[in-house]
């Protein structure tokens, strides 16, 4: 994000957040990652853990997409799968360093959603270990928030 540092964490909150909704299914990937406890939430607890679990990606990329310095996206290949379809890409770093990231897209209507973005999603939460969200199954009144790493 280039104006990231100007911006400050909120600044880039406010233009992450739009984008990450508008490309992200949110609420698939919330349900996946509550796991089977998701069919025992009512369906206001159920708006809620994908409320959350929006704002709490969002607040993710901004914490970690703080300044541009020559980063560079590169699609390098497209894999149909059975959920949809299987995007192979990578940052390369202002260093030169590739950082391989796939993703999955699964078709929403007429648009394409991504749908999974763990490896990238586990280079972002590097550091302090979060909350699986399965704790939103238990306490879906709660946030998600890092957590320390047990010991």
């Amino acid at each position: 994000m280039k104006s990231g540092r100007s911006l400050g964490q909120n600044g880039r909150f406010a233009r992450v957040e739009p984008v990450i909704r508008r490309t992200f299914d949110i609420p698939t990937m919330a349900r996946l990652s509550v796991g089977s406890s998701w069919t025992t939430l009512s369906e206001g607890q159920q708006k809620q853990v994908i409320e959350s679990f929006g704002r709490y990606i969002s607040a993710i990329y901004a914490d970690r997409f703080d300044s541009y310095a020559g980063q560079k996206l590169q699609v390098t290949a497209e894999q149909p799968a059975a959920a949809g379809l299987i995007v192979k890409s990578r940052i390369i770093k202002a260093t030169g360093e590739p950082v391989s990231v796939d993703y999955m897209m699964r078709r929403n209507g007429d648009t394409w959603l991504i749908s999974d973005i763990r490896k990238l999603f586990l280079e972002l939460t590097r550091g302090p270990k979060l909350r699986s969200c399965e704790h939103m199954s238990r306490r879906p009144d709660r946030e998600f928030e890092p957590v320390s790493p047990q010991r």
